[in-house]
């Protein structure tokens, strides 16, 4: 027969297991944005083009190609292509390149 302290220590390691997963994954949702990211590389096949929302919200939001930006960022909004992002209405970020 099991302990019973053995059974209650093994309901909360599992409890705490599943708080902090989720609370990760609701982080990088809301704050990071990596899991959006990925999900966009296995859609495309590739790394997507990035359409982040203009500073401030002045002005129009431009794409940035890929290799010029940093993954994540959880506003961002991804296109497979660069063609997709101009069709949806956005223009090259002339400042937003590295």
């Amino acid at each position: 027969m099991i302990p019973q302290s053995s059974v209650k220590s093994k309901a909360r390691w599992t409890t705490v297991s599943l708080v902090v997963g989720v609370g990760l994954v609701l982080s990088d949702v809301f704050c990071f944005g990596f899991l959006k990211f990925g999900y966009y590389v296995m859609k495309c096949g590739y790394i997507p083009v990035v359409v982040n929302p203009s500073a401030f919200g002045i002005g129009q939001s431009g794409y940035i190609l890929p290799g010029n930006y940093m993954p994540g960022g959880a506003d961002g909004t991804y296109f497979c292509t660069e063609a997709d992002a101009k069709a949806a209405g956005f223009e090259k970020d002339k400042l937003g390149n590295m």
